[in-house]
Order: C-alpha cells, then structure tokens, then sequence
C-alpha cells in the first residue's frame, strides 16, 4: 500500500521594508509619520490610516525617521514638530519639519503707576500674564506687614489692573508691528518698594521702563526619508 504524500509546507519569505510600504499602499493604505519634541524630550510615532501602529516595520522606518531627523536626544530650547507621508512613486516618506526657537525681547516703554499717598503699603506687586492665544491678565496686589487692606487698596487694585492691561497691550502691538516677530507671550513679576517710589504731588509714582516680550521664531525644513530595495529588516 503507497504510503500517503504530505503536503508541501508554504514557504513564507519576508518581505523587505519597502516591498512593505509598497503593500501596504496597494492594499488602500496611508502610511505617515509624526513627530514632535524639543527641551530634552521627543518622539517619532508611525500611523497607518491616521492610527497608530508599531511591528517590526514600523519600528524600522521610526528608526531611520530620527537618524533623518537627526536630533538626537532632543536637547536644547527649541520645539520641532511634523509629518512625513509615504509617497509610493518615489519610494519615500515626505513631508515637511517645523522647528522653532523661543526667545525674549527687551521692549523699552513708558507705564507709569500712580499710587495715591493716602494708601498705607509697604510695597506693591504687578503680576502680568500674557499669553499669545488668550486675554491678558494683570493683577496687583499690595504688601502690608503691619496693617490691613481697606476698601481703598481694593478699588485701587481694580482701577490700577484695568489700566495697566490697556497699556501693556498697547506696548504689545507696537512691538508685534515693528519687529515682526510671533509673539509668545509676557510672563513678569515686578515688586516696587514704597520707599524706592517718587512723590509727585498726592502720588507715590513707579516707572516700568522695560517689558520682556517673548517671541518664536519658525524655520521650515522638507524632510525626504528614501527607501531603498536592499533595506531589509534586521536579523533578530
């Protein structure tokens, strides 16, 4: 009696990186990278059909993406951030990088408080919080060590706030119109002493003479990471 043949096992060959890409593709596919980072930290994550996706390949293709990125640890005052697609005629991952750098300008000004001298304090704190995507905030407060707040040091406070806002702005877009540069934001706590004030008839007066502004700067880079026929995946 013949004995019975087996069947012949499917040999699987994996396939190389870019015989992957190619595939993914022609089964529908979007294939992209994304990546963002600065000041110490940063990361590359691969999507297929705007989800995330890791495996070998990806991991591979994440890979090759920092080493075109080239910024190592990510280390230094910048932030980068972008998205490369796969393009399978050219047989690449395009797109483009946005890397910025963040800096404060020195903005000379002119904001005079006025503090009427019948206001007992023993100094005066402005606190100012400017962001570029919301309203400005300023607020002031007084430091009385031996004392307490009336409803005078109150009403001044809202007063006081209500008009440095005003001002700051004003110094905000004279700068934003003469430099140019995408403004960030201010971020300054200033104390003024009584003692250190000038007294202008029933006022203790205190000059700001000079705001730092923050400011972004953003350089655009095209980002083309080729995939050759001989890349293959690492042996494990």
């Amino acid at each position: 009696m013949a004995k019975a043949t087996k069947k012949a096992k499917k040999l699987e060959v994996e396939l190389s990186v870019l015989e992957w890409c190619n595939q993914q593709v022609a089964d529908g596919h979007k294939l992209s990278m994304h990546w963002e980072g600065g000041g110490d930290s940063g990361w590359v994550h691969f999507q297929i059909d705007g989800i995330e996706v890791e495996n070998r390949y990806t991991a591979y293709l994440i890979d090759s993406m920092y080493n075109e990125l080239d910024y190592g640890s990510w280390a230094g005052e910048f932030n980068a951030e972008g998205e490369a697609v796969y393009n399978k005629e050219e047989q690449s991952f395009e797109g483009v990088d946005y890397y910025s750098e963040d800096e404060t300008m020195h903005q000379e000004c002119n904001i005079v408080i006025q503090v009427p001298k019948k206001l007992w304090y023993d100094s005066i704190n402005i606190d100012i919080d400017c962001h570029s995507d919301d309203q400005s905030r300023v607020e002031s407060s007084f430091n009385i060590k031996n004392g307490f707040l009336s409803d005078d040091h109150i009403n001044f406070q809202q007063q006081l706030d209500t008009k440095l806002e005003d001002q700051i702005n004003a110094v905000i877009d004279k700068f934003i119109e003469a430099s140019g540069k995408d403004y960030r934001g201010i971020w300054q706590d200033l104390t003024f002493e009584l003692k250190d004030g000038v007294i202008n008839g029933d006022f203790v007066e205190y000059t700001i003479d000079e705001l730092g502004i923050g400011t972004r700067s953003t350089d655009e880079k095209s980002v083309y990471l080729e995939i050759t026929a001989e890349e293959t995946l690492p042996k494990d």
